[in-house]
């Protein structure tokens, strides 16, 4: 029985990591949600929502801070950060794991990233976990214009 729980135990904590590597597939409600927060960004009174705290933060708000929450539960995204300070800026976590890391997919209006911009960002995350264990930052370009896929990972 013991023997039975192990493996079972097992083969889902591999299908968990398996799952949470896998590449992030763009969709078209990230595109829906950078216009939505672009047409409403001279009435916001912030720069970033982060985990549904939006209606805390801006009560004053509220119906903004519902429809962007509405648009993420629909698009998959588990956390956005989102800015229009000097170029606008959105970031949209989709997945997040203390052990793999977490995928994002990010629009900078001027082409630039916090993180480390490659070709390939499979085959880098492959070669950086090669080499380093202890932190990961980079983005990969994507064919939608200022778009970029990227990957973090902090032990």
């Amino acid at each position: 029985m013991k023997r039975k729980l192990a493996l079972v135990i097992a083969v889902l904590c591999v299908a968990y990591l398996w799952i949470a590597n896998k590449p992030a597939q763009f969709r078209a409600e990230y595109i829906a949600i950078l216009h939505y927060l672009n047409s409403v960004n001279d009435k916001i009174t912030i720069d970033v929502i982060v985990d549904g705290s939006c209606i805390e933060l801006m009560p004053e708000n509220q119906k903004f801070c519902h429809e962007v929450q509405q648009q993420m539960e629909e698009a998959g995204v588990y956390r956005l950060l989102y800015s229009n300070q000097e170029t606008k800026h959105l970031d949209l976590i989709v997945s997040t794991s203390p052990i793999s890391g977490s995928r994002s997919f990010v629009f900078s209006e001027n082409g630039e990233t916090e993180e480390t911009q490659v070709d390939n960002l499979e085959k880098s995350i492959k070669e950086a976990k090669k080499t380093s264990n202890l932190s990961i930052h980079l983005c990969g370009k994507l064919d939608q214009k200022g778009w970029f896929e990227c990957y973090n990972y902090d032990s």
